[in-house]
């Protein structure tokens, strides 16, 4: 498992679905996407290849014709440019918040 990202302070949260903090090099992209409120049938893609990795909450992901699974703590991902996503987060809440981190790589 990663270690632990501090999560975003509230006064600096945009949304509390899918907030979204980002560093971009010039080949790369991290993104630290955090949830802290339940949600369904969120729609994500990403335009380049991405390695994701889920450091703490619960994600359920919807993805093509595939059955839905749960996205846990310890859980990766390569999810290839494009993929269409739909994601639900049932138990986000300022309590049990989720966080994701990604990596996007051109």
């Amino acid at each position: 498992m990663l270690p632990s990202i501090p999560l975003t302070q509230p006064h600096e949260l945009t949304t509390l679905i899918d907030h979204r903090r980002v560093q971009t090099l010039e080949k790369y992209e991290l993104s630290i996407l955090e949830t802290l409120a339940p949600g369904d049938q969120v729609a994500q893609s990403f335009s380049d290849l991405v390695l994701t990795n889920m450091l703490r909450g619960k994600k359920v992901m919807h993805l093509r014709d595939q059955q839905a699974f749960a996205y846990l703590p310890g859980h990766t991902m390569v999810v290839p440019p494009n993929l269409k996503m739909l994601i639900d987060f049932p138990e986000a809440s300022d309590e049990t918040p989720t966080q994701c981190v990604a990596l996007a790589i051109d």
